[in-house]
């Protein structure tokens, strides 16, 4: 094979299991902070942080909480062991009890975290009836630095839909935060959103559809005197099931989607623009036969729309790409089972990588997980994935050297490879494409899913 070259000091080193046996370095900072908004653990509702530890060297991770109540440090959730290659799963219920808790996960290396909120009945009070006791599920990715503006492109309020806007203050210090509304009839700045004051290490829940109704409500987080985390959890009526996401710091002119599925199921595409001028976008489909055609439209100044994808193709694997002119937008995407059963939704990446992190996953009990790969290019991708359980990397010959054809989209059932209800994986490619991940409950009855986090390689 090639070559192996010294690294930096600065930086671990991890195998790329493709036949060449190159050597990836993945770059580590001096510490790692991770930023969670969203969770709670009473109401019968379950929150966890999911680590994943992809580097060859164990590591320690502490935890601390921004309650609604203020800071909570608990002291066994201090330095705790995460071996190499590895995901280690945290229930933040056996160490706190609050409706709001947003969590900070702190490490000497590279790691990545994912959060995951469960209910167990809806709010109609019927029992959850799903093997695992839960209704309905939200999750995303966290992210390594809090920013004083957030964009979140997904929201509804309308016909009994709720969606909350979370807020986490990590600093030391109290912030003021405000929020503004982009609608499809343009920007709604309610007196009730400005000048919010979040003291120090707390977290705050705003239920947007007490302030304005509408089937396309998309949201703009700014804060001063210290940057802020926001996420978005939204419910069906009756809170038959739910989806959220962290939000976006930055709009960009360019968006990639990596999971969608239009056969049986919706896929649909928020598009927020934040401007204050009017923008064209155009939206390109990426599936198992190649790229297909999309909408393209203006989208007016601070406004949201949204695009259903089955109106364009019809395909077990949709991908996406967005691209705006004349200005940045901001993308999310949804999707529904049948029936809208369940609910799934994800934050675009505005950039590809030839490597992707994901921490979730889970293949015991009844859940299935899946890893969903798109390659945006004009040539093919050859991927290769690594899978980090609880007792250590597993490395399925059929996952390497997986060719993804151009403008397509592939998806990979881990449950084929591997049984634990800890799985993390390593996505690593010969050229750049977007990772996605879905995971359902047993029967069908919840599903959530996040883009995945790309190391500094």
């Amino acid at each position: 094979g090639s070559p192996v070259t010294p690294v930096p000091q600065d930086t671990y080193v991890i195998e790329d299991v493709q036949a060449d046996h190159e050597v990836v370095a993945f770059f580590v900072p001096a510490e790692r902070t991770w930023y969670m908004a969203e969770g709670c653990t009473l109401g019968g509702m379950e929150t966890w942080v999911l680590v994943q530890n992809p580097l060859d060297t164990p590591t320690t991770v502490s935890l601390a909480f921004d309650t609604a109540e203020g800071e909570v440090v608990v002291p066994e959730l201090k330095d705790v062991p995460v071996p190499a290659h590895s995901r280690a799963s945290f229930d933040l219920g056996t160490h706190i009890r609050s409706y709001g808790v947003a969590t900070r996960v702190t490490s000497p290396s590279e790691i990545v975290c994912e959060r995951a909120t469960y209910g167990a009945m809806a709010a109609t009070g019927e029992l959850a009836a799903s093997v695992e006791g839960k209704a309905w599920a939200t999750e995303s990715v966290g992210t390594t630095a809090p920013s004083d503006t957030w964009y979140l492109a997904e929201g509804c309020t309308a016909e009994g839909f709720e969606t909350w806007v979370l807020v986490q203050n990590p600093n030391d210090d109290a912030v003021r935060v405000n929020l503004a509304l982009d609608t499809e009839i343009g920007r709604i700045q309610k007196p009730e959103f400005q000048d919010l004051i979040m003291p120090a290490h707390t977290r705050a829940s705003w239920d947007l559809s007490q302030y304005h109704l509408s089937h396309h409500v998309s949201t703009v987080v700014t804060s001063e005197g210290g940057g802020v985390v926001a996420e978005r959890a939204m419910y069906a009526p009756g809170r038959s099931w739910a989806h959220g996401s962290v939000g976006s710091p930055e709009a960009s002119d360019s968006w990639y989607l990596a999971e969608g599925c239009t056969v049986g199921m919706e896929t649909w595409l928020l598009v927020q623009n934040p401007g204050p001028d009017p923008l064209k976008v155009d939206v390109h489909y990426l599936t198992e036969g190649g790229a297909v055609q999309g909408p393209r439209e203006v989208i007016p100044a601070y406004s949201r729309r949204s695009y259903n994808a089955g109106d364009a193709v019809s395909s077990y694997d949709v991908a996406a790409v967005v691209t705006s002119q004349y200005g940045e937008v901001v993308c999310e995407r949804a999707m529904y089972g049948p029936d809208r059963a369940w609910g799934t939704c994800s934050a675009g990446t505005p950039e590809a990588s030839e490597a992707w992190l994901l921490a979730e996953g889970a293949t015991a009990g009844g859940m299935e997980t899946w890893i969903l790969v798109a390659n945006p290019w004009r040539s093919a991708a050859t991927v290769s994935l690594v899978l980090d359980t609880d007792s250590g990397p597993v490395v399925p010959p059929e996952l390497q050297g997986v060719t993804v054809p151009a403008g397509s989209r592939r998806s990979f059932r881990l449950n084929d490879y591997v049984t634990s209800y800890d799985v993390s994986t390593v996505v690593l490619a010969d050229s750049e494409v977007i990772c996605e991940r879905a995971m359902y409950g047993g029967g069908g009855a919840w599903a959530h899913c996040s883009i995945g986090y790309p190391p500094e390689i």
